[in-house]
């Protein structure tokens, strides 16, 4: 209740939300349910407030059923990882609060209204949001246009921060890099200038190369993680990276023995092993093939396994957890 408080009143303070005083007339007008989130692996904010832009109206459709939602217009995520793997020094950064660096116009920013008070003998009250909301359909295109918009006007005075805005962001993740260090710094420099200049921050900066680091604030480098084994990590969308080594990690952590196995849990298992770019594909494959046999078995989603599939599935899980012992190098070339 306490962190959910404080990250309302954030809104507030940062002038991303306003009271409304009076209801207008004329103007249509949707209220945006909320909840909060717990990322426990987050190295910034544990959690966040989000807001439902999906919840159904008296009218049978909700916001983001009339909102458009935009084409993809960022690179390919996995062009972008190849390309990571190919620089000598690699440097990756993220946008403070992207989606709320981009301001919603009157009257649209009449559908993000949200109920709240503090405290229990307070009078509910109604606030609109004043930037695009993290929830509603258009909300990705709509930030990643307004960068690259930004990277499009200012190309003439930083032709090299303007290329890596256009290619190397994912939203509001910076992965990028060059083959020495005064190309670097020289891409962190023009970046973050031009970002500034549309009043996005960039922080969390992190780099194989202790040397890109130095003149920068320790509160805007990347707070890492911890592995299991105490390496000191940090995500890269999504992909365990360890800086000091510069190679990749995986993690496989299967449900304890304690709890019955079924098909829904063996998915759910499988799916936390992110590997975008295949490197542990070899490994999880015979996970895949095992998840195969359940359907041919025609197994229920929530049917307990026979003993049999049981005691197989436990045997495979051992042996896939030794990809922990794994490090793949970031440069691949």
């Amino acid at each position: 209740k306490s962190q959910y408080s404080i990250f309302i009143k954030e809104y507030i303070d940062l002038q991303h939300m306003s009271i409304v005083e009076k209801i207008p007339k004329g103007v249509l007008t949707y209220f945006l349910p909320h909840h909060c989130v717990i990322k426990a692996d987050s190295s910034t904010t544990k959690l966040r407030v989000v807001f439902d832009g999906s919840a159904k109206t008296s009218t049978g459709l909700s916001l983001n059923d009339i909102l458009m939602c935009g084409p993809t217009i960022q690179p390919n995520l996995f062009d972008i990882l190849l390309r990571f793997r190919s620089f000598k020094i690699a440097l990756t950064g993220d946008i403070c609060k992207m989606y709320r660096c981009v301001k919603v116009s009157c009257p649209d920013n009449f559908l993000q209204w949200i109920l709240w008070r503090n405290h229990q003998d307070e009078t509910i009250k109604i606030y609109k949001l004043e930037t695009v909301t993290y929830g509603t359909k258009s909300a990705s295109f709509l930030a990643v246009r307004a960068m690259q918009q930004l990277a499009k006007d200012e190309q003439n005075y930083l032709p090299i921060g303007s290329k890596i805005i256009l290619r190397d962001f994912y939203v509001d993740d910076m992965i990028s890099g060059g083959d020495s260090l005064e190309e670097v710094n020289e891409i962190k420099l023009q970046t973050a200038n031009l970002l500034g200049r549309g009043k996005f921050k960039i922080r969390k900066w992190c780099s194989n190369d202790p040397r890109i680091l130095n003149k920068i604030n320790d509160d805007e480098k990347e707070t890492f993680l911890k592995f299991h084994d105490g390496s000191d990590i940090t995500k890269t969308l999504g992909l365990i990276w360890e800086p000091s080594s510069d190679k990749f990690l995986f993690s496989f952590v299967p449900f304890p023995r304690t709890r019955t196995i079924t098909k829904r849990m063996v998915l759910s298992t499988i799916a936390k092993c992110y590997d975008p770019l295949g490197l542990i594909g070899p490994v999880m494959v015979k996970a895949k093939v095992f998840l195969q046999t359940l359907w041919k078995e025609k197994i229920d989603w929530d049917d307990n396994l026979s003993q049999q599939l049981q005691s197989a599935w436990y045997t495979l899980c051992a042996e896939i957890e030794e990809i922990e012992k794994c490090k793949f190098p970031r440069r691949a070339i």
